[in-house]
């Protein structure tokens, strides 16, 4: 029988406390699949983690995971030529996930992994960065549709909301090119999250879930070829900010 969870109240007893002086600010960063699968991603990735990764300073700290990549991608191949079925399709996506996130975690285990959300709870601010494994977590939640309309980015937003988190961060290996009549500013025209859905960036199930979330961020790392790396775009309430 599946699990739910509510807000996090370990991290709401934090919060009450007034004899703790850490300022609570915990916030979720996925790892595209698609910055891993490409040749030395996952080495850039590490890169870019260690140069940009900010130091717990009066906060929580960051909790990372990652999407599928390219198992991922032949698990969706093999479903769509085989018909796995979707509790099977979705169960071995997440496996896929975990098993980008033990390759990533042996390039930098420096950030910690952690494996249930209870554990999480405990270790939130103990030390590094965490690196968490979703599938222990996820596959026994309720409410979690078993469909590729629910993918590693709506993973990463329901955490975000179990954990109460300030922000979620999906690290993207594209955005749309930008609009030549508003040159400054990131990936197109996009004006809501349901709109980046219908582009593809996130998929059906996130814009709804990421209402929830206080500031969610769609980032190209620096890194990624192609031209638009290192642009951002930042939404409140589902809308885009100016000048994000």
């Amino acid at each position: 029988m599946g699990q739910e969870y509510p807000i996090a109240s370990g991290l709401q007893n934090l919060q009450s406390n007034p004899e703790n002086e850490t300022a609570v600010s915990v916030r979720v960063i996925k790892i595209g699949g698609n910055l891993l699968r490409s040749p030395g991603g996952i080495s850039r990735i590490v890169q870019w983690l260690r140069e940009r990764t900010i130091p717990q300073c009066n906060r929580i700290g960051d909790v990372y995971l990652t999407g599928g990549g390219a198992a991922a991608d032949e698990i969706r191949r093999r479903d769509a030529a085989e018909g796995l079925g979707d509790l099977l399709a979705h169960r071995l996506a997440i496996e896929a996930m975990s098993g980008q996130l033990q390759l990533l975690h042996r390039e930098i285990p420096e950030f910690q992994p952690v494996a249930s959300l209870n554990a999480l709870l405990q270790t939130l601010g103990s030390g590094p960065p965490i690196f968490f494994d979703v599938a222990d977590w996820i596959l026994t939640r309720t409410g979690v549709p078993h469909s590729w309309d629910f993918t590693s980015d709506s993973i990463a937003a329901r955490l975000a909301l179990d954990l109460g988190a300030a922000e979620l961060v999906l690290l993207k290996s594209w955005l749309p090119p930008r609009n030549p009549e508003t040159p400054g500013q990131a990936g197109g025209d996009i004006a809501t999250l349901y709109e980046a859905a219908e582009l593809g960036l996130v998929d059906r199930h996130f814009p709804e879930l990421a209402a929830g979330i206080p500031l969610v961020r769609l980032l190209v790392p620096g890194f990624t070829p192609g031209g638009n790396g290192g642009q951002v775009i930042a939404f409140v309430d589902g809308q885009r900010q100016a000048g994000g």
